[in-house]
């Protein structure tokens, strides 16, 4: 079937639901309380999963002026459109005809009729930010409203039209004006109207007039604590857009901050500060050492505003390390250094302090805050002796040594009792979150090679929070903190699988952790499928599981996503039995088809015979889109996991092709030229594969990031093989020129020393993806030492030197 023919089925079937829902939508009610019809309330509830299900535009421009006729004769449909994502009403093509049968609604009579219609303007503004019309209605509305409910709505709707409108703003400011001086204006009228003040950063002349205002209004209001803080955020979010006076904004919230006694505007300020931290040419050392100061002369006195200024510090650390790198090398006299000392023994006095008072938020904050600068103390100290070896004096005597401070906020955050952090609540999942996380980065910044006691510690002492249900989240967070520690324990895979074999039947995460710390073996992965036949209790009389399957459907997609896809796919080819339905049955035989795809990829040379498979990985990848496709065709879902496999499947083709190039070039009795034009073939293949993951990625709507992240992995890695291909037949008599792709740029090895050095635990899928980018750091190292090359070999002589590390690298950038 082709594209056209495809999209003129997805056509016909979205009109024939837009005609199912308006047959619902005028089917007549056998009762009907208050003229609200139980019908119309399924149909409209229907139309956001509608808009997802359908994106085409014509369906999309078909069902809005449907919606808009509803609207016309009475029906509410506010909530409709608030469900809307922007990315479908950008495809609405009929904009004039939707605008003139709901405009017509705002002359009403009826003030709420008015309200509905100024919120539904207000959702669609990205289409009708341009109309003359209903900018007239809006600002009419703002003018002469005398409605709460209407006004509000006609606020409100100001405001989105500003944020997308640059000629609506500068008529909406004069209203302000005049709304903001009328005594009639309501206090929270006024509140709404001075937030609309930040879109006013387009133009120079605008922005210096709201920020005018909002000084004006600050000085004449200043005992008002709900306005100034509204005015504080306004100016700082226009003054962060606009460019102008940001340090004076700066200046100005560190004075509020230090000299305001009123505690809700202090965290206010602490806020705006973090706001504004993103941007690292705002903020000098001056700023930072206030901020430090006040926090080393106990200014914040509420444990509440104390976890604020320690977190905003933190925040504004982080982005400028640079800042805190210069102050860590100024003699031991400066008084910046001095500060950042001080500020040191501060938060370990605090930290003591509210350890032993049980106020473990403000103790996780304290670490927070000593962790951000004791990593950039390390990395100067690191730096200083690997520039300087030879080099008598050790670094940590002319530099401030923070591994005893360290090595005491290990201790004081190893007395908080997990088990009483722990409840079902999310706010203290949140809680062990950030104590794990810091711990494990302070574990990893001490660099103790001998981590195996930490690691059993850890597992001792929290057996409890591994449960067999491993649906609790807090399971799944030290999980994540044991996957993270565990490179310091360097002869893990040695003891810890059959522990890990051992404790399955009470720990299923163990398992997890199993998989995330130790590389797949055959042996080890026969061993756990043994023991999941006896957790599961396999009967082998009907080739069946009797209990746990949806534990072992859990343990059998993290081993896919760790590497083990031995173990995948035989856990989802055994689960097949258990399924219940035709949907659930297509979907673990796609998995299982995956997972042997995938175990026949990884699969190298020298691997022993029985731990080898014979298939081919396209032909099982083509039964795996079989399987796929009728699970989408049953259940209605996303057509994206196809597209997904697919372009994988193509890659591994990509593959497959080059090397059996290569091959046929060692062997010898090609011409120069026509080993050339080869090669140029396979990388006109990576481009154009490369392309399609790019387009695949952008045209994402409401995915998450993780999965956006493997997909532009498996672009990198085809834009480094393109790369390769290029550069592994480019001699040094060659002077053509060949240029490497913009996205590979931030890889080179002069850029990879602030990434590399920079420990990180944030997720297991995460620190796959770190892994993923230093190899292709280091193939792309390789393939700089080709380029440099200024006499060798013919191009038959380079492609067989070159031959081993490209076929390394095809294989593990491929998984």
């Amino acid at each position: 079937m082709t594209d056209s023919d495809l999209l003129a089925r997805q056509q016909a079937e979205g009109h024939k639901a837009l005609l199912q829902l308006e047959t619902e939508f005028n089917a007549k009610p056998r009762t009907a309380v208050l003229s609200i019809q139980g019908s119309q309330i399924r149909a409209l509830a229907q139309f956001p999963a509608f808009f997802q299900t359908y994106p085409s535009p014509v369906i999309l421009n078909a069902a809005i002026l449907k919606l808009a006729d509803w609207f016309h004769h009475g029906m509410h449909i506010y909530k409709v459109l608030d469900g809307v994502s922007k990315d479908h009403l950008t495809k609405i093509i009929n904009v004039d005809e939707t605008m003139r049968r709901i405009l017509p609604v705002l002359g009403s009579n009826d003030p709420t009729a008015r309200a509905l219609t100024l919120r539904i303007f207000g959702c669609m503004a990205i289409i009708f930010k341009d109309s003359l019309d209903v900018q007239h209605g809006l600002l009419e509305r703002v003018q002469q409203s005398t409605d709460r409910f209407e006004t509000e709505a006609a606020v409100w709707a100001s405001d989105q039209f500003c944020s997308r409108s640059t000629t609506f703003l500068s008529v909406m400011f004069m209203r302000i004006q005049s709304r903001l001086t009328d005594p009639a204006t309501s206090f929270d009228t006024r509140l709404q109207l001075i937030k609309i003040l930040r879109h006013m950063h387009n133009d120079i002349a605008m922005a210096r007039q709201a920020k005018q205002l909002c000084l004006h209004l600050l000085t004449e209001e200043k005992d008002n604590e709900r306005l100034v803080i509204v005015v504080l955020r306004t100016l700082t979010k226009l003054l962060s857009v606009a460019l102008i006076d940001q340090r004076e904004q700066i200046d100005r919230l560190l004075y509020y901050l230090l000299n305001e006694k009123r505690l809700l505007v202090q965290q206010s300020v602490l806020q705006d500060l973090q706001h504004l931290s993103h941007n690292d040419i705002m903020f000098d050392a001056s700023h930072i050492t206030t901020l430090l100061s006040g926090i080393a002369a106990t200014t914040f006195t509420s444990p509440r505003l104390q976890h604020c200024a320690y977190k905003c510090a933190e925040t504004l650390i982080r982005s400028h390390r640079t800042l805190i790198d210069h102050i860590l090398r100024q003699p031991p006299t400066s008084m910046e250094r001095q500060t950042i000392i001080r500020t040191l023994e501060t938060c370990r006095t605090t930290l003591d302090i509210s350890v032993q008072q049980g106020q473990y938020n403000l103790a996780i904050g304290c670490a927070q805050l000593l962790v951000a600068i004791a990593e950039i103390s390390t990395l100067i100290v690191a730096k200083e002796d690997q520039d300087d070896p030879m080099n008598g004096d050790s670094s940590e005597d002319k530099f401030y040594d923070t591994r005893p401070l360290l090595q005491h906020v290990v201790n004081q955050l190893s007395q908080i009792p997990m088990n009483s952090l722990y409840n079902p609540d999310q706010a203290s999942c949140r809680k062990i979150k950030r104590l794990l996380f810091i711990k494990s980065r302070l574990l990893l910044l001490l660099n103790d090679q001998d981590g195996k006691d930490a690691f059993i510690e850890g597992l001792s002492t929290n057996a409890t929070l591994l449960t067999i249900d491993v649906e609790k989240e807090v399971g799944s967070v030290f999980l994540q903190y044991c996957s993270s520690i565990a490179s310091l324990c360097p002869d893990l895979s040695s003891w810890f699988p059959r522990f890990a074999l051992d404790s399955l039947e009470k720990q299923i995460n163990t398992l997890k952790l199993l998989f995330r710390t130790v590389q797949m073996d055959k042996t080890i992965g026969d061993d756990v499928l043994s023991l999941l036949r006896r957790f599961g209790a396999w009967d082998d009389s009907v080739g069946k599981y009797r209990s746990n399957g949806w534990h072992l459907y859990v343990i059998g997609k993290e081993a896919g996503v760790c590497g083990w896809y031995f173990v995948m796919h035989n856990l989802m080819n055994d689960l097949q039995s258990m399924a219940e339905s035709d949907a659930c049955l297509y979907w673990l035989s796609t998995l299982s088809l995956l997972g042997l795809a995938e175990w026949s990829v990884t699969q190298t040379p020298d691997a022993p015979m029985e731990a080898k498979t014979t298939l081919n990985p396209l032909d099982t990848h083509v039964a795996a889109l079989t399987k796929l496709k009728a699970f989408n065709a049953i259940t209605g879902r996303s057509r994206f996991q196809t597209w997904f496999a697919r372009l994988r499947m193509e890659l591994i083709h990509a593959i497959q092709h080059i090397l059996a190039t290569i091959e046929t070039v060692r062997q010898g009795g090609l011409e120069d030229c026509r080993i050339v034009k080869m090669m140029n073939n396979c990388a006109s293949n990576f481009r154009i594969l490369a392309s399609r993951y790019d387009i695949a990625s952008q045209s994402m709507v409401d995915e998450d990031n993780a999965l956006v992240e493997v997909m532009e992995g498996f672009k990198i890695s085809a834009l480094i093989l393109e790369h390769a291909s290029r550069t592994c037949v480019k001699s040094s008599q060659d002077n053509s020129f060949f240029y490497i792709d913009p996205t590979l740029l931030s890889l080179l090895p002069k850029t990879t020393h602030s990434s590399a050095a920079n420990p990180s635990n944030a997720s297991f899928v995460s620190s796959k993806l770190l892994d993923f980018r230093h190899m292709c750091i280091t193939f792309l190292q390789d393939m700089v030492k080709w380029e440099e090359e200024e006499q060798g070999p013919g191009v038959v002589e380079h492609v067989s030197i070159r031959h081993d590390t490209l076929i390394v690298a095809d294989v593990g950038l491929s998984c």
